[in-house]
Parts: C-alpha cells; structure tokens; sequence
C-alpha cells in the first residue's frame, strides 16, 4: 500500500509536466502566426513607401490617376508635329462655277489658293479647319471619294531643331577665332567653314519654317469632273441599258 502511493504520485508529477510542455508546444504557433502578421504590416508599408514615388498621396487617396502623369501626357500629345492634308473628287455640273465656289469658300476660311486648273485645285486653309472646310466643298456636287491625311514629323523636326542649334553655335566659335587669325591662311580656312556652317544653317532654318507653316495650314486638293451631258441617241442608249440591267439583275 505504501509503494502505491509512491506509485500515485510519481504518475501525477509525469503527466503534470507532460501538460506543461505541451502548452509550451502548442503556443509556438501562436507566436509565428504573430511574427508572420508583423511581417506582412512591413511589407505593406514598403510598398506604399515605393508607390509614393510614383503616384501622388492625394490620388492614391482619392482613388484618381496621377493629374501630373496626365498633364505631362497632354503636353507630350500637344507637343506632337502632325502635318495634315485633304483629297475630295467630285462630279459636277460645271468646272468654272465649281472653281469659283471653291476660291469663295477658300476666301471664307481666311486661307489661300495655291494652284487651279481645268481638273482640279489646291487650296490651303488653317489646320483647324480642315475637317470644317471640307463639308462646305463636299456640297458643291456629289462625292465619288475623299480622304484626309496625316504625317508625323515630330522626330525629324526635333532632329533638325538641334542641328541648326549646334550649326549656330559653330558659326559663333569660328567667328571667334577668325577675329584672332593671325595670318590670311587661317582667316581664308575659317572663313571657308563659315561659308559652309552659313548653307547649312539657311537650309535647315528653310525646312523648320516649312514645317511651321504646314503646320499652321492644310493643303486641301479638290479634282472635279463634270457630268456628261447625254444627246438623243445617248439617252436612247441609256434607257436600252436600264432595261437590260432590269431584265438581268435584281437587287
């Protein structure tokens, strides 16, 4: 009975310190589930901390794309050189009475007349008004096609902008040291360069200024071909094909 005892509460003390360490178990999930919260807070601030230099803190806010990325997406748009122009065919009634409907209508646009023939006619109105001054033409007889254009310059305008800066710059230090040419050998080779940066620069100041004023104004070139007027036998002739087409096709 005594060993019994003895026995008793040895068994008590083991399963005592078997609850003890499996508390201490057991409670280490508890402690990474917290480390592994704490984690993902850091990783959320540093994501934030990275889209803060790309987005403004008000439109994160606000839900609302970044008004200074789409301002500078508008200058960049504005910014574009795009040259525009026109073609319209027409058919109409009268050649002379479509050219002088033509020049008024050009004269209306505050634009002018660049070239006129028996066939056609190019006329240039400001850019603005291009797609305006085209419906007005279209009224003047019945359209067989027309089509606008556009050619994007902007590189080659830039290209050319830089050049004639550089080219200029040139001219300004050969014209320095000519003032400090010593002999009339070296002032005939800077002289010589000078002449050659003096065409380059007319050249390239010539395109820029073409191009500026393309792109003011758009040629617009209108080809009119009058009806043919049908005599006796030939509306004879037409009637006999309109029966023809009938007795053949149906739509």
């Amino acid at each position: 009975m005594k060993y019994s005892w003895y026995y008793l509460l040895i068994g008590i003390a083991l399963i005592s310190c078997s609850t003890s360490y499996n508390k201490i178990r057991y409670s280490s999930p508890a402690y990474s589930t917290y480390e592994w919260q704490s984690t993902e807070g850091k990783n959320e601030i540093a994501l934030a901390t990275w889209s803060d230099e790309l987005y403004d803190l008000g439109a994160i806010e606000n839900n609302k794309p970044n008004d200074k990325l789409e301002e500078k997406s508008r200058q960049l748009q504005e910014e574009r050189k795009i040259l525009y122009s026109g073609r319209l065919h027409l058919m109409v009634k009268s050649a002379d009475s479509t050219i002088a409907s033509i020049k008024r209508i050009t004269k209306e646009k505050k634009g002018y007349v660049s070239a006129s023939g028996s066939s056609n006619t190019t006329i240039y109105v400001l850019a603005a008004q291009l797609h305006e001054t085209l419906q007005f033409l279209k009224k003047l007889g019945a359209v067989q096609s027309y089509q606008i254009e556009s050619d994007d310059v902007t590189e080659n305008y830039l290209d050319v902008g830089i050049r004639l800066d550089n080219a200029k710059k040139a001219r300004n230090r050969y014209l320095e040291l000519l003032a400090r040419a010593e002999n009339v050998e070296a002032a005939l080779k800077v002289e010589k360069e000078l002449e050659r940066l003096n065409g380059e620069i007319d050249s390239l100041e010539g395109k820029l200024k073409y191009w500026d004023h393309r792109l003011e104004y758009s040629p617009i070139t209108i080809r009119y071909t009058e009806k043919k007027k049908l005599g006796i036998l030939g509306w004879v002739g037409y009637g006999m094909y309109q029966t023809v087409k009938w007795l053949f096709v149906r739509n």
